[in-house]
């Protein structure tokens, strides 16, 4: 769990930092050049792969909170129970 969330915050980063350098490079230059149109694809391509990396991360945080933290024994419940009685 813990490398899948590493994972999904270096992707992160990397599309912001590609989404930050297509949109440095399309102000200086006032129009889509190449560089700043790889840069946006690269961060599109970057945001789909992490759509299934986000999707499983929520689906392991959702089982680990619904798995109780420790299982009641009922026999031996039931035998302190009865030992009182």
């Amino acid at each position: 769990m813990k490398k899948l969330i590493i994972i999904h915050i270096v992707s992160s980063l990397l599309f912001i930092v590609s989404i930050s350098i297509g949109f440095l490079l399309y102000r200086n230059e006032h129009q889509l050049s190449a560089y700043s149109t790889t840069c946006f694809i690269i961060g599109l391509i970057i945001a789909i792969a992490e759509i299934p990396l986000t999707i499983k991360i929520t689906k392991m945080s959702q089982n680990k909170e619904q798995t109780p933290d420790s299982t009641t024994d009922f026999t031996s419940l039931r035998k302190k129970i009865n030992f009182y009685i």
